[in-house]
């Protein structure tokens, strides 16, 4: 995206949030580039509270406000396919929950072009291209993706969780276009794209509890907003939603909100979570942990992973840089009983210390350089075929060499 065409869409998403009554400070600029993507900036130190963004409710997508605009739908000049489908959509809309019906609304929205009420939001919306890191598009464009295949299996199994969900959503959506004879209107493709908008720039914010939403409908797509980017600090802020649909999404500076960058912290967890559910990758992410599963499980005789199971200590053994989490210590101690898995209680139970921790350390290391090579096998892997999803899995795996490396 050229900078002038780019800047130009801001400057009409600013205008046309400004002219329905909502605000946005003149100290934020948006930028887009290849470092940040698009992301907000503040041009000086904040004040606490000071008020950054407001935007009005009726100015953000959710199954309300798309409810309640297909039902007060009147079409304007030439009446096209897609206003045609809406006047059947109003009557079916409320049976379509967030995922289905928002991005069904967005492509709508899009193939109405300069007609459509959103389109200076829609015209901000990332293009697919850009939303191809994430491994469900791997999958979702090759059934047999090697570059899939290559990742680790928390991010196989997410992502074909993910893949699962889309396929559901479109379906259901399918056959709501044909029952209404517009089976042909949209395109799966189309849908995967506004699909991944929603799944990647929705706010998961509680709507008023007057409206009686179910927890999986409580999203919004907020113009603007979408645009904060994740980080752990301090300084992040934390968006306000708006107690009823009379009032605005707002967002305050807070107590260290510093001249740069303005962001969220909305989750925190690895490197392979942020991939799968984003499609990108914190520069630094100190909750990046590698995952000992397939080679600990592995290992256990079946009265061990019996006692690990009947105490709720089967899996997900984690380690981070600077820290072994209990369930892997557990694990460890395990490995070294055989019948008698009273003193591993009571160390459960925090009545007596660690007293596997000396075998357990050494038992760690032989555990990591085999999770070392591993990684190194799957980078050479990677490196002897050239895909356009390299540098993910590169980066992937060099993150989780480091926590390795950290620990040996």
């Amino acid at each position: 995206m050229q900078d002038g065409d780019w800047d130009s869409r801001i400057a009409n998403l600013i205008k046309w949030l400004e002219n329905g009554g909502s605000f946005i400070s003149p100290r934020l600029k948006v930028k887009s580039d290849l470092v940040y993507g698009r992301s907000i900036w503040i041009d000086s130190d904040a004040k606490e509270h000071e008020q950054l963004i407001s935007i009005k409710f009726n100015y953000t997508l959710n199954v309300v406000t798309v409810c309640r605009q297909l039902k007060n739908f009147e079409a304007v000049d030439s009446v096209s396919d897609v206003e045609n489908f809406y006047a059947n959509l109003k009557n079916v809309c409320e049976t379509l929950n967030s995922f289905q019906l928002i991005p069904l609304f967005l492509v709508c929205e899009s193939r109405r072009g300069p007609k459509s009420f959103w389109s200076p939001f829609v015209k901000c919306l990332p293009r697919i291209e850009e939303l191809s890191g994430m491994p469900m598009t791997w999958l979702w464009r090759n059934q047999e993706s090697r570059s899939w295949t290559l990742l680790p299996k928390w991010s196989r199994e997410r992502s074909q969780e993910q893949l699962e969900r889309f396929k559901s959503d479109w379906k259901i959506v399918s056959k709501v276009l044909s029952d209404c004879s517009y089976s042909d209107l949209i395109r799966e493709k189309e849908f995967l794209w506004a699909w991944l908008c929603c799944n990647t720039r929705c706010l998961y914010m509680e709507l008023p509890a007057s409206l009686a939403l179910s927890t999986a409908d409580n999203i919004s797509m907020v113009p603007y907003l979408d645009f904060i980017n994740h980080d752990y600090s301090e300084a992040a802020v934390e968006p306000i939603a708006p107690p009823n649909i009379d009032q605005d999404w707002r967002l305050l500076s807070g107590k260290k909100t510093k001249q740069g960058e303005v962001c969220f912290s909305y989750h925190c967890d690895s490197d392979e979570y942020f991939l799968c559910e984003y499609g990108f990758m914190l520069e630094e992410n100190t909750y990046n942990h590698i995952q000992l599963d397939f080679i600990l499980n592995g290992l256990f005789k079946p009265e061990q992973r019996k006692f690990l199971e009947d105490n709720g200590y089967w899996g997900d053994y984690k380690v981070y840089s600077d820290e072994i989490t209990f369930r892997t210590e557990v694990a460890l101690a395990v490995l070294q009983e055989t019948t008698n898995f009273a003193k591993i209680e009571a160390f459960m139970n925090g009545e007596s210390e660690n007293s596997y921790t000396v075998t357990s350390t050494r038992f760690l290391k032989k555990v990591l350089q085999k999770y070392q090579n591993w990684c190194l096998e799957r980078l050479s892997a990677i490196r002897s075929y050239e895909t356009d999803e390299n540098p993910y899995l590169i980066q992937l795996y060099n993150r989780s060499l480091k926590v390795v490396n950290q620990l040996l």
